[in-house]
């Protein structure tokens, strides 16, 4: 037996979408119904806003349309950066917000490697200056030692 799958419709993304922040809201349809019970098609359109965000991590401002959804998830999230790291990928949606949350975790992954190679030279400055001291105090405790200062001679 055979076992046929639903083809389940995606909903439709209009092209806005795809330039701003939307938080999972789109364009929903259905109909009017009115006291004689006729239906007529209508459209109900996300509130979208122009706002400007800052991030941290990038250093510059970002000025893109965004849904009041999304703007409360940044609010919660902790901020328009938070926000990206936190968010699943799948429930970003696509276009212009994955490409700023693949440039803020590029930065990301730049800022760490930077402060491990940091924390790695440092590590070597303090095992060299160690080393050096450790030398130094050896010479200096053979030239008060009679015996070592009488066999160089």
């Amino acid at each position: 037996m055979q076992v046929r799958h639903r083809h389940t419709r995606s909903k439709p993304v209009s092209g806005v979408a795809h330039r701003g922040i939307f938080a999972g809201k789109h364009i929903q349809f259905g109909n009017t119904v009115s006291h004689s019970l006729r239906k007529h098609r209508r459209h109900w359109k996300p509130n979208i806003q122009i706002k400007s965000f800052y991030s941290e991590i990038l250093s510059k401002w970002f000025q893109v349309k965004v849904t009041t959804r999304a703007m409360r998830c940044i609010d919660k999230a902790g901020g328009f950066d938070n926000y990206f790291i936190n968010t699943k990928k799948k429930n970003l949606g696509e276009g212009l917000v994955l490409d700023i949350r693949e440039e803020i975790l590029a930065c990301l992954e730049k800022r760490e490697l930077e402060e491990n190679r940091q924390m790695i030279n440092e590590q070597l400055d303090n095992e060299q200056s160690s080393e050096s001291e450790s030398l130094n105090s050896d010479h200096v405790s053979d030239a008060n030692d009679p015996k070592v200062a009488a066999a160089r001679v």
